[in-house]
C-alpha cells in the first residue's frame, strides 16, 4: 500500500546534493499513527507507493522539520506577527555566543510564506542611522520575538519598502528592557 513520507523517520530518509532518496520503508502501525499526526488536516505531499517515491519529498521533509523546531521553541516567547508592526528579537551574538543582543524595528518584509527558509526584514533608527537586519525565522540563534505594538496604518502591502523614503519619525521605535518578555543570556 501507500505510506506517507511524514511517517518515515529522518534518520531513514538520506540527503543527497540533487535530491532526497529513501533508504528503507517503515510500515509499522506506530509509523503510520505518527503520519497521521504529523499530517492531519494537512495534505499529503510525499508518498512511498511499491518502493517508490511519490509526490514532493523536499516539501515533505520540509513539513517535518518545520513541525519539530516549532515544538522545540517555548511558544510563549515567539509571537506572531504581520508586516508593519513593531517587533523585537533576541538573538546569540555570533562573534561571542554566551551574549545575546536585541534588535527591534517595524517589519518591513517577510519572505518564504510557511517554508522552513521563512525570514523577515526589520528596520529601525539607531543612533542617527537606518539599519535593516534580516534574521531567519528558524534560526537557531533567535531566542525570542516579541510584538511590541500592532501597525498602526492602514497599508494593504506585502512589503513596506516604502519607509526606506519616509523621515525616520515614522519608522522609529523604542522600546525599554522592563517591558520585554524575552530571555535572558545565561549566567556564567
Amino acid at each position: 500500500g501507500r505510506q506517507s513520507l511524514a511517517s518515515v523517520p529522518i534518520s531513514r530518509m538520506l540527503m543527497t546534493s540533487p535530491g532526497i532518496s529513501m533508504v528503507g520503508m517503515l510500515t509499522s502501525s506506530k509509523a503510520l499513527m505518527e503520519a497521521r499526526r504529523i499530517v492531519s488536516g494537512e495534505r499529503s505531499v510525499g508518498v512511498v507507493h511499491r518502493g517508490k517515491l511519490r509526490g514532493n519529498v523536499k516539501e515533505a521533509w520540509e513539513q517535518r522539520e518545520i513541525l519539530r523546531l516549532t515544538a522545540a521553541r517555548d511558544p510563549t516567547l515567539f509571537d506572531d506577527f504581520e508586516v508593519g508592526d513593531h517587533v523585537v528579537v533576541r538573538h546569540v551574538d555570533v562573534d561571542a555566543p554566551g551574549r545575546y543582543l536585541t534588535f527591534g524595528g517595524v517589519c518591513i518584509a517577510k519572505y518564504g510564506g510557511s517554508k522552513l527558509m521563512r525570514s523577515f526584514r526589520l528596520l529601525n533608527h539607531v543612533d542617527g542611522v537606518g539599519v535593516e537586519m534580516h534574521f531567519a525565522y528558524f534560526s537557531p540563534h533567535i531566542k525570542g520575538i516579541q510584538l511590541l505594538r500592532k501597525k498602526t496604518r492602514c497599508t494593504n502591502r506585502a512589503k513596506w519598502y516604502f519607509l526606506r523614503d519616509k523621515p525616520p519619525k515614522e519608522w522609529t521605535i523604542t522600546w525599554s528592557e522592563k517591558e520585554l518578555k524575552l530571555p535572558r543570556p545565561p549566567k556564567v
